[in-house]
């Protein structure tokens, strides 16, 4: 038996708040042996849960003070917190986010009991807004919500590493070749150039090549997304504009704006990623149209986000993200894909 037991009652029933609210409540105490209690703190913070690796964020700490107890006596101590901005509470497919409250005695020469308790972190509802444009409706605008912690970096190195080997493997072997009595020309300059693809293959994936060629004809495309960070509800306005290098047709241009949940479990070669898709919705940019040399193009069309839409979150193994995926089919010739991340805050 542990020298005291520890709970926690929160004030409010259920336990739910906004930013910038308080979260209050009070630690119970019960003395099972006299004991003295070096630090009693209470912890204010959220977690992940879900396919992924659990990621964890202390939010606040409030130490309560020492204290000397009895054994069979009881105990209470208010705590409150002021509630973050985020980020808010979430249970997706694949990823989960819990906000909870735990209380924790250092309880010299004993485990030190503790006690945790869940809450919910609720969003703060959108405000329609004005707009300053001429004759537009009002429109939704989400408060500022904290959106995770510090987003972990998917480098496009972590799966070429086998491209890389190979690559090298067939630079030796064309070495090889070339120190042989008999070398043979043909098979020197099919390695070589081998290993010159594999080397183009690590600066560009397949996607990044396509675009590449369809660049040679279409131009640089110049994509703007209004609002840039948008929240659920919210009409995003999509403009697209290009100048083409030459004479081309396009079959069809549509935008999609498209959410998912990304998880990842286990490091080095045993990291694994999970996938889940999320809410899809899409609108045609233009039909069928041709295109010429040197002429400005300029496209255009809405997106709604979903009035049920997830927010934003990222941690080092978790996200749950949005993007707009801009698609130009063009005739006889590579299609241009281009893919813009776009944040949803949270809102009621």
């Amino acid at each position: 038996m542990s020298s005291c037991d520890i709970s926690i009652r929160f004030d409010r029933n259920p336990p739910a708040c906004s930013p910038g609210e308080t979260i209050s409540g009070t630690i119970d105490v019960v003395a099972n042996a006299s004991c003295r209690c070096d630090a009693l703190t209470a912890h204010l913070s959220w977690k992940t849960s879900g396919k992924g690796d659990t990621d964890s964020e202390k939010v606040d700490v409030v130490p309560l003070g020492t204290f000397e107890w009895k054994r069979g006596e009881s105990y209470q101590y208010p705590f409150s917190f002021l509630a973050p901005t985020g980020p808010v509470s979430y249970q997706g497919l694949i990823v989960h986010v819990n906000w909870f409250v735990e209380a924790r005695a250092d309880v010299p020469w004993a485990i030190d009991p503790r006690a945790s308790e869940t809450l919910l972190l609720v969003p703060l509802p959108a405000e329609r807004k004005a707009s300053t444009a001429y004759r537009e409706q009002p429109h939704l605008s989400a408060k500022h919500h904290k959106l995770g912690n510090r987003p972990r970096s998917q480098s496009k190195w972590e799966n070429r590493v086998l491209i890389i080997i190979l690559g090298l493997a067939l630079l030796i072997l064309a070495i090889l070749q070339l120190a042989d009595s008999s070398p043979n020309p043909g098979i020197i300059i099919a390695l070589f150039l081998l290993s010159f693809l594999f080397g183009v293959s690590v600066k560009y994936d397949w996607d990044d090549l396509k675009n590449l060629v369809a660049r040679q004809r279409v131009g640089k495309l110049s994509v703007t997304i209004d609002p840039p960070t948008a929240t659920r509800g919210e009409i995003l306005r999509i403009q697209a504009a290009f100048t083409p290098n030459s004479n081309g047709k396009l079959r069809y241009a549509k935008a999609t704006l498209y959410g998912e949940e990304i998880a990842w479990r286990g490091s080095g070669k045993s990291r694994t990623r999970y996938h889940q898709d999320l809410d899809r919705v899409e609108a045609q940019m233009c039909g069928s149209s041709a295109f010429f040399q040197n002429q400005p193009l300029e496209l255009s069309c809405d997106l709604r986000v979903p009035e049920y839409a997830a927010s934003s979150f990222r941690s080092f193994n978790n996200h749950v993200q949005w993007s707009v995926l801009l698609h130009l089919d063009i005739e006889n010739w590579p299609d241009l894909k281009e893919t813009i991340p776009i944040d949803l805050l949270p809102s009621l």
